[in-house]
Formats: structure tokens, C-alpha cells, sequence
């Protein structure tokens, strides 16, 4: 009695088990398929998690531009260029 009720519980627990992965395994596969696409990547290369904000590399630059012993009109800064991955190219002139 014992087995056949651990039996019983056993085959409904398979059943049960794989009702939810003939629904889940579809899904899966296809977020997969979503997040290895090329316009995801896309989108994550240039907002996601790896970009890096221009304000902060302003204040980078700027408190290394302020570590020398030239300071205000003594530095000229032009052609600045920035992406969002944290390049960042400036030409200075240094007078003094």
C-alpha cells in the first residue's frame, strides 16, 4: 500500500515535471534566441552596462588636467572627441 501510494505520487510528479518543461524549455529558447540577436547586442553595446557616462570622464580629465603645475589660461584644450565606451581624444596646448 506504502508503494503503490509512492508510486502514484512518483508518476505525478514526472507528469507534472514535464507538462512545465514542454512549456518552459520553448520559452527559454527563445529568450535566447532574443538576447543573441543582433539589434540586442546592438542596443546593450551602446546603453547597456559597459557605457560609460561623459560627465564622469569630464571630471576625470579635468582633475588630471588639475594634478599639474599649469593651471587656467595656461592650458588650452580643443578638439575634444567621446563615445559612450570611455574613449575619450583632446588636443592641449600647454603655455607657460
Amino acid at each position: 500500500m506504502i508503494l503503490e501510494t509512492a508510486m502514484a505520487e512518483k508518476e505525478k510528479t514526472e507528469k507534472n515535471i514535464i507538462s512545465n518543461l514542454v512549456i518552459l524549455v520553448p520559452k527559454l529558447l527563445q529568450s535566447l534566441d532574443i538576447v543573441n540577436s543582433p539589434k540586442v547586442r546592438f542596443i546593450q553595446e551602446h546603453t547597456g552596462d559597459a557605457r560609460v557616462s561623459i560627465t564622469d570622464m569630464i571630471t576625470r580629465f579635468l582633475d588630471i588636467k588639475g594634478r599639474t603645475s599649469y593651471h587656467g589660461e595656461d592650458i588650452d584644450c580643443h578638439n575634444i572627441l567621446m563615445n559612450e565606451k570611455g574613449e575619450m581624444s583632446i588636443a592641449c596646448d600647454v603655455y607657460g
